[in-house]
């Protein structure tokens, strides 16, 4: 196949994405009132709040790891998150029961919206835009894999950089095939967290427990979504281990609905999701994370192919950086430790602002 350069509509699209996320970030710092010369007081953020982007993993409730904080009472905080998930696998091929093309970007950009209707109470919403294409992360990541493992992988050395394909085909029929890049309103996701124990007065873990819905907003013709609900249940756990260290845990499951698209494949209805994170304060405006997540996946252990039989398993490392009290940015990047079942590598930046 001959490498093509982006469509116009898909340059517009990454170009809008790109814009409007430093234009939030810029107006967010223009409108704090915050005293930027005062020690803003960083106070934990928590883990770092990204999904598996991987395209077959779109289709389900993806509970993105979070903290056991709540938001005080009436107190409002509105998020914008960028994020670019590269993924490049094949699996199974001819005479095999699958054959499976994975080269893909999926780009998201994420309103949250978060509201504390008590102390201990808080509710959510967050909308994501998501875009499945070509990218721009292949040409980094075969340079990344050269410097630190000598080579690209193999998988990346049999394709020509910046296509894209897209392909479940399962005993001679294709349950997804396209050529074509998407990009529309993904799946909303609506979430309640209750706060059981502070933690604070008892020096002890501070314990909440969360409830998520997904809606069923993403169109299922394009794949950005699987046109069915999905319910999920989270336990989480924060815990100041050292005077600048914290650690959190992270235990959901989730209640999925098979997609139409994979009707013909025998798929889990619960997918068990878990997150394990620290995270280190250098000074009052600076604190780094790094974090294992990982989860089941919902596929066929006898399909014989990493992308489907492999579970989750990926390693976070993010920055928060305070402007002021209410304004905080972050960074992140995720590279997969399992083959083929995640993104092989995303990277992620948003503005989180507190009113």
């Amino acid at each position: 196949m001959v490498k093509g350069p982006l469509s116009f509509f898909e340059e517009i699209i990454v170009r809008r994405y790109i814009s409007i996320a430093l234009t939030v970030l810029a107006l967010s710092l223009f409108f704090d009132t915050g005293d930027l010369s005062a020690s803003p007081g960083l106070k934990p953020s928590g883990p770092v709040s990204m999904r598996n982007d991987h395209p077959l993993y779109l289709f389900y409730l993806n509970m993105s790891p979070d903290t056991a904080a709540t938001l005080e009472d009436r107190k409002f905080k509105v998020g914008i998150d960028y994020s670019a998930s590269n993924t490049m696998a094949k699996g199974g091929g001819p005479g095999q029961d699958y054959d499976i093309l994975i080269d893909t970007e999926v780009q998201s950009l994420e309103l949250n919206i978060k509201y504390g209707l008590s102390d201990r109470i808080e509710v959510e919403a967050a909308a994501p835009y998501l875009a499945i294409n070509k990218g721009y992360l292949d040409s980094f990541i075969s340079e990344f894999e050269k410097a630190f493992f000598s080579a690209p992988a193999d998988v990346r050395k049999d394709r020509e950089k910046h296509e894209y394909g897209y392909s479940v085909k399962y005993k001679n029929r294709y349950l997804i095939n396209t050529s074509d890049a998407s990009s529309g309103l993904g799946d909303i996701v609506l979430s309640s967290k209750f706060k059981i124990v502070d933690g604070r007065g008892l020096n002890g873990p501070a314990l909440s427990v969360k409830a998520s819905v997904k809606l069923p907003t993403g169109d299922k013709g394009d794949f950005l979504g699987s046109g069915k609900f999905d319910y999920g249940i989270g336990f989480l756990a924060d815990k100041k281990l050292l005077e600048k260290l914290y650690g959190y845990l992270n235990i959901n499951a989730v209640l999925i609905d098979k997609p139409n698209a994979l009707s013909d494949l025998d798929i889990e209805s619960v997918i068990y999701l878990g997150v394990i994170a620290f995270e280190y304060m250098f000074t009052d405006r600076l604190s780094m994370v790094t974090q294992l997540v990982g989860s089941t996946s919902p596929y066929p252990d006898d399909s014989n192919t990493d992308i489907m039989s492999n579970e989750v398993l990926g390693v976070n490392v993010g920055f928060n950086y305070a402007f002021s009290d209410n304004v905080i940015w972050d960074m992140s990047f995720y590279e997969n430790a399992m083959q083929a079942s995640s993104a092989d590598f995303s990277l992620k930046t948003g503005m989180r602002r507190g009113f």
